[in-house]
């Protein structure tokens, strides 16, 4: 491919980034990382260093180091590309969200829990605001706030957070994976407050949606 479109060509950047995010998705970060400094460099000289799609290769790489525990380094390249979205879209569009999201996840795994909680809460508001179908990302950002009251032993408000979520998700029937975890941390939280019976339905659910899914994707 190189050969045949030139090696900065787009199609060329987008077959390195899947290759990127697949050696990611198997582990195999020391292949993975190169791949999305490649994609990076030719990103930014195509198309400059404000330019949406550059805010989506710096994630790729910053997901990549958030996996390998490399905080710092995944931390600058969030915020680059946070203000990247913000300042070429608008401080309220969706991708901006998404980039709150991908801090606050990154603070809570780091115990900055009043700095992830101010992001995610920002999150919601943009997500609440925009227009168009129901978003499922802001179930993550529900869940993300959750997590965080769980953390700090709020388990009242917990509840309350993740059953916003799984209503969310219920309404716009995507994300299983996140409708699970939702599921799966009702289960929890009322399992604490022993509620066991109900904790024990919420585990069920949450175990019957693996296979609901093969059911649909194979037409039964």
């Amino acid at each position: 491919v190189a050969l045949t479109l030139g090696p900065e060509h787009p199609y060329l950047t987008y077959r390195l980034y899947l290759l990127a995010a697949l050696s990611k998705y198997q582990g195999r970060f020391r292949m993975a990382e190169p791949l999305y400094q490649r994609v990076l460099s030719i990103d930014e000289k195509a198309l400059g260093p404000e330019h949406p799609l550059l805010a989506k290769s710096l994630t790729g790489l910053a997901n990549l180091y958030w996996k390998q525990g490399r905080y710092a380094e995944a931390e600058l390249l969030y915020q680059r590309a946070l203000r990247i979205w913000a300042r070429a879209l608008s401080p309220d569009h969706p991708d901006v969200a998404d980039g709150l999201n991908n801090l606050a996840v990154l603070y809570t795994g780091q115990e900055r829990y009043s700095e992830a909680e101010t992001l995610h809460q920002r999150a919601v508001r943009i997500y609440e605001k925009a227009p168009g179908p129901e978003n499922p990302s802001l179930a993550y950002s529900l869940h993300g706030l959750a997590l965080l009251a769980r953390a700090q032993d709020r388990l009242a408000e917990a509840e309350t957070l993740v059953t916003r979520a799984v209503s969310h998700l219920e309404r716009a029937g995507s994300a299983p994976e996140m409708l699970m975890a939702c599921r799966r941390l009702q289960a929890e939280l009322a399992w604490k407050a022993g509620r066991r019976e109900e904790a024990v339905e919420y585990l069920g659910r949450a175990l019957a949606l693996p296979e609901q899914l093969r059911g649909q994707r194979s037409g039964g």
